[in-house]
């Protein structure tokens, strides 16, 4: 499985939001697409200071 996570700095301290699980690599950059358009970035980058990273973890296991 994947994990979308997005880091974030706020006043130089960096902070990790859990955006969700993928089966897929494919689906998941796909929503870290979307996700920089949300943000405020533009096709695919995200703005100074914010980045998200599609994380493959053995260890979860997607309930549909």
């Amino acid at each position: 499985m994947w994990s979308l996570v997005l880091i974030v700095f706020l006043a130089g301290t960096p902070h990790a939001s859990f955006q969700g699980n993928y089966v897929t690599m494919y689906d998941c950059f796909e929503d870290r697409e979307q996700l920089a358009f949300d943000v405020g970035g533009v096709d695919g980058y995200y703005p100074s200071g914010m980045q998200a990273v599609c994380i493959y973890r053995e260890d979860v296991d997607i309930k549909m």
